[in-house]
Formats: C-alpha cells, structure tokens, sequence
C-alpha cells in the first residue's frame, strides 16, 4: 500500500506540474501553439518549460518528482530485497535501485538544464532517465512477478502482478516508439534563439510527444 501510495504522489506530482507549465507556456506571448515551429496540440514537455515562470514551475515540480522516485526506488527495492531467497534475485533487485537512483538524478538535471539552453545536456540527462527507469522498472517487476509465482502466500497478489504487466508492457511501448523507433527518424533543428522547429517532420515529432507524456 505504501508502495501505489508512493508511485501515485510520483506520477501526480509530475503531471500538476507539467499541465502548469503547459497552461503557463500558452497563455504567454511566446505561446507555442501559434508558433510555426511548434507541434500544435502535442508538445514535447521540455519545450513548455524554456522561459520564466513555467521553467521554474517545471524544474522545482520534476526536481520533487525526482527526489520521490529516488526514496521510493530505495524504499521498494530493500522491501523486494528482504523478500527475496536467491542471490540472482537479490542482484537484480541490486540493478534495480542503482538504476532507478541514477535515473532520478537525472530526471532532476533534465528539469534544471532546459532544452535550449542547455540542449545537449538535456538530451543526455533525458535519454539516462527514459532507459534507466526500463531497467529499474522491468527489474523490480521481474523480482516482484517471480516472488508471485513461488511463494503460495504471496499468489493473492496475483491481479496486482497482471495489473502491473499491463502498465509494464504499455511503458515499454511507449519507450520503444519515443527513443529506438522514433528519436532516429524524427527530424528538426535548433534555430538561433535557441526555439526548435519541428515543421520538416511533424507527424513523428508528434508520435513521439504522445508517447512521451504517456
């Protein structure tokens, strides 16, 4: 229970923050949904939070997302790891928190370092964060999903194991359309004020927004 109640503060947390960075980037004067360079409906997060006040917004909301993630990788992963009875496990659930733990360092950075000023950084944090966060997450369910399956005590938490497959398998698709499939096909260019345009490629800027906020 501590567990979904630590996951939900995560994922709400992040989500009041980016739709008030989002709402913040509209209704300025720099909006980006009239831009010629913006992706209209589906905007990549990063790029609604460039410019005061939703910068700051953005960063201080992902940086306390980033801190909670990073307690509750801790958190979950010595709770697995008292529960496990192998050593291959307890060294999975080992790759599980080292991983988490540096993909919430970098989920901090890339809240801090914006897109445009810092475009390379970013990138770099952003990638670390995405790829670190499937490991972590496929680990700690590997373990959870195993202790299920051989434990009979344990086999009344069989509709959250298959809950969790679910939102696993989901996240994976969404990983696997927004960085191997998507990140080498999609096109765009930095401009001189330090804006992106997306307008040479659209329809995958846009696939990938989508699979981004998901």
């Amino acid at each position: 229970m501590h567990a979904l109640g630590h996951s939900l503060f995560i994922v709400l947390d992040a989500f009041v923050f980016i739709i008030i960075s989002y709402h913040l980037r509209v209704n300025k004067s720099h909006v980006m949904c009239t831009s010629p360079h913006a992706l209209n409906r589906w905007p990549y997060i990063s790029d609604t939070a460039t410019e005061a006040p939703q910068y700051y917004v953005f960063s201080i909301g992902m940086s306390i997302a980033a801190v909670a993630e990073f307690v509750f990788v801790i958190y979950y992963g010595v709770l697995l790891k008292r529960l496990t009875t192998t050593k291959r496990h307890r060294r999975v659930v080992l790759v599980a928190i080292v991983f988490g733990a540096l993909s919430a360092i970098g989920l901090a950075f890339l809240a801090i370092y914006d897109t445009n000023r810092y475009a390379v950084l970013h990138w770099a944090c952003g990638i670390t964060f995405f790829v670190f966060s499937m490991i972590s997450i496929t680990s700690m369910f590997t373990v959870f999903a195993n202790l299920v399956s051989s434990h009979p005590d344990l086999r009344t938490l069989s509709t959250s194991r298959l809950a969790k497959l679910v939102i696993v398998s989901f996240l994976w698709f969404c990983f696997i359309i927004y960085i191997p499939i998507g990140l080498p096909l999609a096109q765009y260019e930095q401009l001189p004020d330090g804006n992106w345009d997306y307008t040479s490629d659209i329809s995958t800027n846009t696939m990938r927004t989508v699979t981004q906020f998901f």
